[in-house]
């Protein structure tokens, strides 16, 4: 492909705004699989389940020329997923409020608090880098 001038590369870009959509709508859901897997091995899990776990999703979305992709986690664990990731905090159970007050804080076995901000804290250096080498 030849472009000449900044028209030329508007025409190309315009051109093939479909193709180039669908790769950057795929490349984004890749990494953010990646920071996904991230937070489900930080996410605590409670003893005998792992509703918070397995509630992770990917969702994507399109609307024109937005690509949106985000990661959601709770459904039916919302309020524990609340109580989890913002520990302590007024989303905490009443039983976590009061043991932390008498100096036996909750110990989760793995992870912890903000265990999906701290995924995407670790992706974020190179993030975009990533995601325009899977688009090229």
């Amino acid at each position: 492909m030849a472009l000449k001038g900044l028209g030329g590369l508007r025409a190309a870009l315009e051109k093939h705004r479909e193709i180039l959509m669908g790769k950057l709508g795929r490349a984004a859901v890749e990494e953010m699989e990646l920071v996904k897997a991230d937070s489900m091995d930080n996410c605590p899990v409670a003893p005998g389940g792992g509703t918070l776990k397995a509630s992770h999703e990917v969702v994507f979305s399109r609307d024109g020329d937005k690509v949106e992709v985000r990661i959601e986690v709770g459904g039916a664990a919302e309020p524990y997923a609340l109580a989890v990731h913002e520990h302590l905090s007024e989303h905490s159970p009443q039983s976590w409020l009061t043991a932390e007050a008498a100096g036996r804080p909750v110990q989760f076995n793995v992870g912890g608090p903000k265990f999906l901000e701290n995924a995407v804290r670790r992706a974020a250096p190179g993030f975009a880098a990533r995601v325009a080498a899977r688009v090229s």
